[in-house]
């Protein structure tokens, strides 16, 4: 919690976004345009959900959708979210329903240089 301050100086609290679970959705060419309706149903998805979410930059990985959670300041990268299924899955994750990313987002987790190349242009934004 942070405090802030009104007109007439009283201090009030209000929740840190950090703990509010969150994503950041590519919206790279490759992401974005090439694979419009698999992002659109996507953020439709998300939007249904009522997570918030922002778009950003190309991160690097170029395959399909891709999409970072941001949960108590942890960060998994996601790509190649085509599938109603993935869609479902990813917000199941995002929201805290499922402990543990299911079998086919863990099969669509970045990981290793394709992840640190991810991590540095995210960064850099």
């Amino acid at each position: 919690m942070r405090g802030r301050q009104d007109a007439c100086g009283n201090v009030f609290t209000m929740p840190n976004n950090v703990d509010l679970p969150r994503l950041l959705l590519c919206n790279g060419d490759r992401c974005h345009k090439k694979q419009r309706s698999a992002h659109e149903a996507l953020t439709q998805t998300i939007r249904d959900a009522n997570l918030s979410f922002d778009a950003v930059s190309c991160m690097g990985s170029c395959s399909g959708p891709t999409a970072v959670t941001c949960n108590n300041g942890h960060h998994r990268w996601f790509e190649d979210l085509r599938s109603k299924k993935a869609h479902q899955d990813l917000v199941s994750y995002s929201i805290g329903d499922a402990k543990k990313p299911s079998k086919r987002l863990r099969q669509r987790e970045l990981a290793g240089k394709k992840r640190k190349k991810a991590e540095r242009k995210l960064a850099s934004q």
